[in-house]
């Protein structure tokens, strides 16, 4: 039993596991044993430090985010070209978490959905972990707009173009303030339909996914990998699919890092 409070922080982070491993047991025998686990992931986890001893001085990358960057498949090859070509160069902090909103908190309408943390904009305020990267990879928006699909009280939780780009330009000035560089992904493809015949509420999501991604190719902080993904009218070609039409396999996440990697150059050796 613990001796103090506890703070619930998210440690599922991979199912990539070539470069990083991650304990999610699914053995009914496993401790704690719980009294309600098919809608709540919960587990126990313990770590106070690590402390890495090199006489190298690495650069700090932060990726960070919704579940696309926590799964791995994105970060994994990135890491992989970063240590081949740019050895004892980068350290790679990963931060994201799945289901995180730009703008919103977790809605608490189901145990599910509260294992979705902070918003993005309020984690990155807070900076808990107290370091300041060169450089932000930031995947986000996807979660803003499905949510509000399938969750009561994130559908009251109106999106904009206005309070959606507010929140982009707020995101950037508080990366600014610590020196560090953003490189923003456009919102990639998804679908909640199995069927392939998305509803007219998830059309209408589809469209202002578009839209908002028009608009944030405009801005020079984007990297566009969204089409290269996309399925039309909407959903992850199935050459990517993880096997959601949510999320992408090892070889989505190869696609994206091969855009990213010109830009990480750029702005971390260049």
């Amino acid at each position: 039993k613990s001796s103090q409070e506890q703070e619930y922080c998210d440690f599922k982070c991979t199912y990539e596991t070539s470069l990083t491993n991650a304990s999610f047991a699914r053995s009914a025998n496993f401790l704690p044993k719980l009294s309600d686990t098919w809608q709540s992931r919960k587990g126990w986890f313990c770590l106070e430090e690590v402390d890495v001893w090199t006489k190298a001085t690495p650069k700090y990358l932060e990726v960070t985010g919704d579940s696309l960057m926590e799964m791995g498949m994105i970060t994994a090859p990135l890491m992989q070209y970063l240590m081949t070509v740019h050895p004892d160069e980068v350290t790679v902090l990963n931060t994201a978490i799945s289901g995180s909103r730009l703008i919103h908190d977790a809605p608490h309408d189901q145990p599910i959905y509260e294992t979705f943390g902070e918003s993005l904009l309020s984690r990155m305020v807070r900076n808990r972990s107290g370091f300041k990267p060169e450089l932000t990879i930031v995947s986000i928006g996807a979660n803003d707009l499905m949510l509000p699909l399938i969750s009561e009280v994130a559908a009251r939780q109106k999106i904009t173009k206005n309070n959606f780009f507010n929140a982009v330009q707020r995101l950037n000035e508080i990366l600014e303030k610590r020196d560090s560089e953003l490189i923003l992904l456009d919102i990639p493809p998804f679908t909640l339909s199995h069927t392939g015949r998305p509803d007219d509420k998830e059309l209408q999501a589809q469209k202002f996914r578009k839209e908002l991604n028009s608009k944030l190719a405009t801005i020079p902080e984007t990297v566009p990998t969204s089409l290269l993904l996309e399925m039309l009218p909407c959903g992850v070609q199935s050459a990517y699919d993880f096997g959601d039409h949510m999320h992408i396999n090892q070889a989505g996440g190869r696609v994206v890092a091969t855009k990213l990697i010109p830009k990480i150059e750029q702005e971390l050796f260049h």
